[in-house]
This record gives structure tokens, C-alpha cells and sequence, in this order.
């Protein structure tokens, strides 16, 4: 498993926090507005991500780095509290040619985003 975060102070959390539950982990830095173009044999099937959605100006940063890192046929999963901020990602990610799936706690599709209440966004290539 691989843990990244733009903050390094996050990183270093996510790397005590794996050791203090025994589990090893590869944690690093990843500066979204400047991610390595991975070689399709070193991209992740699968990008698992929670509350990465409240900031709009790191929103394209974000497609760029799931560009960059995820492979052809990945997915990336994100777990959101339902800020309303989320929909203007939703909106650009659909635009950036993403398929966008979202869905409800108990995995059943939603039609439109929600606001104060948890959502999962899927997006895979298109």
C-alpha cells in the first residue's frame, strides 16, 4: 500500500499511524500540481481517497494527479462528507472526460450529490 498526501505533515500521521497498528505502508509526499507521469506498469488500480474535495482550487490538481498515477482500466474511489463544493468537482471531472459514478453509504447510485450527507465518487476513464 502506498499513502500520499500533498501535506507532509499528513504523511508523516498516516506513516505513525499504519506502525502503530503493525502494518507497513510506503507513505510519501505527492505534490498535486506536479505529479510524476507514472509508466502504465507502475500505476495503481486503485486510488482510495476521503475528504479530498473541500478546497475548489486543488480540484484540477487532483484530476491531474489521477491522470498521472491511475492506471487505463483503474478507479478512483472517494469518500466526501457531502460539502457543496464537491459538485463544482463533479461538474470539471465530468468535463475532463471522467466517468463519474455517485453512490450512497450502502453502495446504491445517487443522481445528484449531497450536501450534508456521506457520498462515494467513482471515477474511471472513459
Amino acid at each position: 500500500m502506498t499513502a500520499t498526501d500533498l501535506e507532509p505533515r499528513a504523511v508523516a500521521l498516516a506513516a505513525a499511524n499504519a506502525a502503530a497498528n503493525e502494518l507497513v505502508i510506503d507513505a510519501k509526499p505527492l505534490d498535486w500540481f506536479a505529479p510524476p507521469v507514472l509508466p502504465p506498469a507502475e500505476r495503481f488500480d486503485r486510488v482510495i481517497g476521503a475528504d479530498l474535495l473541500y478546497q475548489p482550487n486543488l480540484h484540477a490538481a487532483l484530476l491531474n494527479t489521477l491522470s498521472a498515477t491511475l492506471a487505463e482500466e483503474g478507479e478512483a474511489i472517494l469518500a466526501d462528507p457531502g460539502r457543496s463544493v464537491a459538485a463544482a468537482f463533479l461538474h470539471l471531472a465530468d468535463y475532463a472526460g471522467w466517468r463519474v459514478r455517485l453512490e450512497d453509504d450502502a453502495g446504491r447510485e445517487l443522481w445528484r450529490p449531497r450536501i450534508a450527507g456521506h457520498q462515494i465518487v467513482r471515477l474511471s476513464r472513459r
